[in-house]
């Protein structure tokens, strides 16, 4: 779940639930004296830096614990970690997959950066890390910064369990099967599937509570980081087309989940297919006719919290795939794969990023 850079980038009714003592708070690298901070209930805190509203930080952590419970089937087994760096945590909770020798966990995405990150594991128990930054508050920061943090921390409360959800009820992409006639939708299957599984946990996160950090509100980051990327995928086609190609990908890869994030709140809120308020031109170049078409293949798309067919989810996927290799070919990236797995990537460098 992405969270702006910088250091303040910050369910359904139903019956009540059972004891929640299935989820457990671990605290990974967060200094000594901070951690206490997390106890305390009520009075200000002992470090002066932090906002000076008495059990501020407790009381988040008691909301993030109740959001969750709300999401989750009963017993759940969930191991929350609050955490300084969350690519060591990440190494030490899964030590298969980003251990010694996996490559490094990086936090970038596009022109944001992770905040939480959700892990399955093969015992059926599952690990949600959160920055700790995000419970944080500091003392220059306004009535108006303390709420928005706490919509951010909330959202991502919400966010996370809804992948833990979808794995539960086998909805999420890794349990479909797609695929179709053509092989360049086929290849970029991956980039759209991961769009679609964040779109579904982000319109039931929305439905619960709307992020401080609001995506339409950083549309235009999400497309200066697009364009500087093709820009730099460019200027060193002609030394390292791998390279070229593997960070055009990354930078597609990464706006279309910003679309996914942005039509999770469209749809949330009911918005029309019009462009988000305060984009440049830019939006027209990368984006503009493109939108309406994109939204309402996102619209089609049940959250992840509603029933879902795994097929239709399938069809949509593969259809998404066809559209983002349409939609590369018009802002300017040419790529085709082959049945043999063979790829070319042409940028159509005639027509500036």
């Amino acid at each position: 779940m992405p969270k702006s850079k910088g250091r303040k980038a910050a369910a359904s009714k139903s019956k009540k639930r059972p004891s929640v003592q299935w989820l457990t708070f671990e605290f990974d690298a967060v200094p000594l004296h901070l951690r206490a901070e997390f106890e305390r209930r009520s009075g200000e805190p002992q470090i002066s830096e932090l906002h000076p509203e008495g059990g501020l930080i407790h009381q988040r952590m008691i909301s993030v614990k109740r959001i969750i419970a709300a999401v989750v089937p009963p017993r759940t087994r969930i191991r929350l970690w609050i955490t300084e760096d969350m690519g060591d945590t990440l190494r030490k909770v899964d030590p298969g997959r980003y251990g010694d020798g996996a490559s490094a966990y990086s936090r970038d995405r596009g022109a944001n950066e992770a905040a939480a990150k959700t892990v399955r594991n093969d015992d059926g128990t599952f690990d949600v890390l959160i920055d700790y930054v995000r419970f944080l508050n500091f003392f220059e920061d306004s009535a108006d910064d303390v709420a928005e943090t706490t919509a951010i921390l909330e959202h991502l409360a919400a966010h996370e369990p809804q992948h833990i959800l979808m794995h539960l009820r086998q909805t999420d992409s890794s349990y479909l099967q797609i695929g179709g006639e053509s092989p360049t939708a086929n290849d970029l299957v991956p980039i759209f599937a991961e769009a679609v599984d964040e779109f579904r946990c982000e319109l039931a996160a929305n439905r619960i509570v709307v992020s401080g950090l609001r995506p339409d509100l950083t549309t235009e980051d999400d497309l200066e980081h697009l364009r500087s990327a093709l820009n730099e995928s460019v200027d060193i086609m002609d030394e390292d087309r791998v390279a070229a190609w593997l960070k055009t990908r990354t930078a597609i890869k990464e706006f279309i989940k910003s679309l996914a994030y942005l039509s999770a709140l469209y749809v949330a809120e009911g918005t029309e297919a019009v462009p988000p308020p305060n984009v440049s031109h830019a939006w027209g170049r990368y984006v503009g006719a493109n939108w309406p078409e994109i939204l309402a293949l996102f619209s089609s798309i049940p959250a992840a919290n509603e029933d879902a067919d795994t097929d239709e989810l399938a069809e949509a996927v593969y259809r998404g795939a066809g559209m983002v290799s349409a939609w590369m070919t018009h802002i300017g990236v040419d790529y085709r794969a082959d049945a043999n797995g063979e790829r070319a990537c042409l940028w159509q460098t005639d027509s500036a990023f």
